[in-house]
């Protein structure tokens, strides 16, 4: 799976840079002192925030003593920081943090997901997007909120329709159907959505019923991201209005795969739920 748009390329980049400096056992100091960069510049770097200059990356190799192969890896990497994501035609439309989301999503080998009250965005019809955005953004005109759902839209195909599309397995909660968003005949529009998807080999779209009591991740969805490329570690995101988090230690992802299992474990597939 090779590095895609410059976001994803940023933040493989600043992930590889970070584990070379902790590493190191060098201090954050001394390391600033003898690349000739500041602490924020650094952090930045590490944080895919920005493009890297060619000139940043051999002053940091050299700080940590990498061999020329690593190095010329590292530039490589360094020099598509500046390349053009497609998401970008949709900068108006973007929420804070989005773009590293969509930039995974749109690489990764597998995804895991658990959603408590929505559809999860792959699989949501655009007049079920527009009612959502409606809800969380009143003041939003409808030109922007078209635009919003113009931008899932995108999102979907460029998942969906690759040529190996990823193996995706969503556990909904029985109020992700059951809330009527837009009305009967919107949710009777993704419901057909969501069953489409379903019969598809590669996407498993599950429900947990009322009467399957309480679980695991009560109100608290998540996603998980996987690739095969051991140079992407595994991320958990977990969606926040002012932006999500991301998660790759360790322990982390392990209790959340473990919270996965067991939701999954008391969920049914949505065949056997929605009869309607």
């Amino acid at each position: 799976m090779p590095a895609t748009g410059r976001t994803v390329v940023r933040w493989q980049l600043g992930q590889r840079l970070q584990r070379l400096r902790k590493s190191s056992g060098m201090k954050v100091a001394d390391i600033i002192a003898e690349a000739e960069m500041s602490k924020a510049h650094l952090y930045r770097i590490e944080e895919g925030t920005i493009p890297v200059n060619v000139k940043d990356i051999w002053a940091l190799c050299r700080v940590y003593r990498v061999d020329g192969q690593t190095t010329d890896e590292l530039t490589r990497l360094a020099k598509g920081t500046t390349d053009r994501d497609w998401w970008e035609d949709y900068s108006d439309a973007l929420g804070t943090g989005v773009s590293l989301f969509v930039g995974l999503e749109e690489v990764a080998d597998e995804i895991l997901s658990y959603e408590a009250e929505l559809v999860p965005g792959l699989f949501q019809v655009a007049d079920y997007t527009r009612e959502v955005n409606r809800a969380e953004r009143p003041n939003l005109t409808d030109s922007a909120i078209s635009r919003r759902a113009d931008l899932r839209q995108e999102r979907q195909r460029k998942v969906l329709e690759r040529a190996q599309p990823p193996r995706i397995t969503a556990v909904l909660n029985a109020a992700v159907l059951t809330r009527q968003v837009g009305g009967p005949g919107v949710m009777a529009a993704q419901r057909r959505r969501l069953r489409e998807f379903s019969a598809l080999d590669h996407v498993d779209i599950r429900v947990v019923p009322w009467n399957a009591g309480a679980h695991a991740s009560m109100g608290k969805p998540f996603t998980i991201l996987g690739f095969r490329d051991t140079a992407y570690p595994t991320v958990v995101h977990v969606d926040g209005r002012t932006g999500g988090k991301y998660m790759e230690r360790r322990e982390h992802l392990d209790e959340y795969r473990e919270t996965f299992d067991l939701v999954r474990e008391k969920s049914v597939p949505l065949e056997e739920y929605d009869t309607s």
